[in-house]
């Protein structure tokens, strides 16, 4: 019976190291990230009303915070898996030789990383206004917007932050 969940934990390495090997080390993250970034940027930008929305004024400012969220997001939740991964590794390899699809073997370590990926976008949410003044609404209120309007705005990126944060970190 050892003999045989030992030649079975080997198989599924194989499997594994194969699978990984198909993917070029970081394209799939890269160009999620990509997509996740110009796609909520493109949206906010369109919901912002800027005429014309490609001046560098709306879209510098813009898809410059967005993809700072991303990265961020991605690259803590990805480091939060990787460390799961070593962590678990023995308990990913038995259920791996018992049966177990990638995704039944990985998807309790994939909901704790996207958490964890979370926790910077969500943490900034709940501060935004109470505790502290966001940039983006800082700044538009000393230039002579009136506050409420600033505040939309900042409500606005916030949910622009959330959406690509989240959409970099599960892709």
């Amino acid at each position: 019976m050892k003999a045989a969940v030992t030649a079975e934990t080997g198989n599924s390495c194989q499997r594994m190291s194969s699978a990984v090997r198909r993917v070029p080390a970081g394209r799939s993250r890269a160009a999620t990230s990509t997509l996740a970034t110009v796609v909520v940027a493109g949206a906010g930008l369109a919901l912002l009303a800027h005429h014309p929305w490609w001046s560098p004024q709306a879209v510098i400012p813009v898809v410059g915070i967005v993809l700072g969220t991303v990265m961020n997001g991605v690259s803590i939740t990805l480091n939060a898996f990787t460390r799961g991964v070593e962590r678990e590794r023995p308990a990913i390899e038995a259920r791996l030789a018992l049966g177990a699809t990638r995704r039944q073997a990985l998807g309790d370590l994939q909901r704790a990383a996207l958490r964890q990926g979370l926790i910077p976008v969500i943490n900034q949410m709940s501060a935004a206004g109470i505790i502290t003044l966001p940039g983006m609404m800082t700044g538009q209120i000393l230039a002579g917007m009136a506050p409420l309007e600033a505040a939309k705005y900042q409500i606005l990126l916030l949910m622009l932050l959330a959406v690509a944060a989240t959409l970099g970190a599960v892709g």
